[in-house]
């Protein structure tokens, strides 16, 4: 089970960072989906 404590302060920028990123995916995954069975995300700068 994960540990529910913060393991490190959410920088403004990176809070940022996720906004755009959820608001983009949440956008794209559906019209992704529509014509592909699996789609697999990877974040390479995590």
């Amino acid at each position: 089970m994960a540990d529910d404590k913060v393991k490190w302060p959410l920088e403004p920028h990176t809070k940022a960072k996720h906004e755009i990123l959820k608001r983009y995916l949440y956008a794209w995954f559906p019209i992704l989906a529509s014509s592909h069975r699996r789609i697999l995300y990877v974040d390479g700068f995590c």
